[in-house]
Formats: C-alpha cells, structure tokens, sequence
C-alpha cells in the first residue's frame, strides 16, 4: 500500500487557496447600475486624473421626478480592492432642474496605483435642515450644576469622560443627542507667556453625535446672546475631537460623538446669569431608505 504524503497534499490545498484568491482579486465583476426604493444610481465616469482616481456616481428616480432639495446621501462608504495608503474624500450635488444626484469621489494617495477595484456603498437619502436654538439656561446657571475644572497648562480637558457628567439641554430630540458637559474659567496662554498676555476666558464643552461617522459635529455651541443688551458674544477659539462611543443599554453598537471645545473672552462676573448659549444644529430626515452597492474596475 502507498503511503499517503500529507505534506504534498497540505502544499497542494495551500497552493490553491493561493490560485483562488489571486484570481478572485483580479477577476472583478463590475456592477454600475443598482436600483433600490424606486431610484436608480449609476457610475458614469471612472478617471485617472494622474494625480487621483475621479468617480462620478448619479442617482434618478424612476418615475422621473426631481429629488427635494437639501438632499444628501446618509452614508457613503468605499471598500478596496488590493493596494493600501489611500485617502478618499467625497461631495455631492443636486442637478439645477433637481432630478439628478450626483456624487462625486476622488481618491488618494500612493496606494491608489495598486487598487485594482473598489466597492461603493450607497445608503439612504437624507433632507439635511440647518438652524440654530437659544439654550433656555444661562451660563451662571449651567456653571452652578455642571462646573468644569480647567487648567489649561494642564490641558484637563483632554482627559475627561463625558459621558459621567452628560445633560441634555436641547429639546429637539433629532439635534444629534446635543449636551452639555461643563462649563469653566481660566487663563488660555503660549509657553512663556507674561501674566499680561494670558487671557482670561470662558470654557464651554459640550458633545454631539458626527454625521456617517466623520469628524463633524451636528451640533454644538456658535456664539452667545447676552437678553439684556442683545448683544452677540462671538468665541475666541474652538476646537473638535471625534470619538467612539459603545452603546450598552439598547443598540449595542458603535456610534460616533464629538466633543467640542469653546472659549469666550468672559470672566466670571454677575452678568453671565444674561448670557445664552445659542446652538447651530443640522437635522437630517430619511427621505429613502435605499442601499446602492456598486463595484468598478480601476485596471
């Protein structure tokens, strides 16, 4: 009887495996035309600019009608075939009669020579409305329930947990979960500073979900109204840190926040019982509930 050569065997199966992913990444079968929830979405340009790869991706509605305005796609994302080192970016736009969508992604970087495909996912439209709401507190009373302890040398507020002391304070629910965390005093200042050249603010932070995960936020702090004066109290600096959150209460998932910092020349003084946060929001209301996954060849 003939012996069995498991190791020729194992270097065969290997050897295969190998074969059926080599041809898997080479052969790409393309799909540039989906159509979900009544609308059709197309790849009509796939370019390479030399110094970036141009993809144009348009949506129609069957029916032929215009889409709203303000529309937006709820989610865009890219899966690549081979090559690494890439970056993306996207932006969108609504035809002058309204009746075509059209996307617009360009992409990035060294890597980008090496992709030999990518994968466009496409997910629900959205009607994107922007406002802005005057919180009812003012700034002594948000001070007196949430104070914020700031040492700007120190940099505290880059290690705080903001879901420990977290408030709800707008009333629109839809307005991305808005909160305020604290509220602080201090001196801002470069290294080396004189007393006289450090400048004594107010610290507002608050947190608000990202739109698709980005580094935007939907909501947050733009300026302050004083309701005596009617004065508009412009900030002095503000700065935005994205961040994951898990949700273990109902979702369980993953979910985007950002955490924004704001400074305003203001000192603690009697007048800030006067004082108003006003908050710019971004609303977006799905308008479809499509998914359009498209596939195209770079090679």
């Amino acid at each position: 009887m003939r012996k069995i050569n498991f190791v020729a065997i194992l270097i065969i199966l290997f050897c295969g495996i190998e074969i059926i992913n080599i041809l898997k990444e080479n052969w790409i079968s393309e799909v540039k035309t989906v159509t979900s929830e009544g609308i059709i979405a197309e790849v009509d340009k796939v370019k390479d600019e030399g110094d970036k790869w141009l993809i144009e991706v348009s949506l129609r509605k069957e029916d032929g009608r215009a889409f709203e305005e303000a529309i937006e796609l709820g989610h865009v994302n890219l899966d690549f075939i081979g090559g690494d080192h890439r970056a993306w970016q996207k932006k969108w736009k609504r035809s002058s009669d309204g009746k075509v969508l059209n996307c617009l992604i360009e992409i990035y970087g060294k890597g980008r020579r090496r992709t030999k495909g990518i994968e466009i996912e496409l997910d629900r439209l959205v009607q994107v409305t922007k406002g802005e709401q005057r919180l009812e507190q003012s700034i002594e009373e948000l001070y007196l329930d949430y104070p914020l302890e700031w040492d700007y040398k120190e940099e505290v507020s880059q290690n705080h947990n903001p879901q420990a002391t977290q408030k709800q304070y707008v009333p629109l629910q839809k307005v991305a979960d808005f909160s305020v965390i604290g509220v602080g005093f201090g001196k801002r200042y470069d290294s080396g500073a004189s007393e006289q050249d450090k400048k004594e603010l107010l610290h507002i932070r608050t947190a608000s979900n990202s739109q698709d995960g980005e580094g935007e936020s939907e909501a947050s702090i733009d300026s302050l109204y004083n309701t005596q004066t009617g004065e508009e109290i412009s900030l002095f600096y503000s700065s935005s840190t994205p961040e994951s959150i898990y949700d273990t209460d109902e979702n369980r998932k993953w979910s985007k926040r950002v955490i924004t910092e704001t400074y305003y020349e203001l000192t603690h003084t009697e007048k800030l019982k006067d004082i108003q946060p006003v908050v710019v929001y971004t609303l977006r209301e799905e308008t479809s509930s499509g998914k359009w996954n498209l596939k195209v060849k770079l090679k």
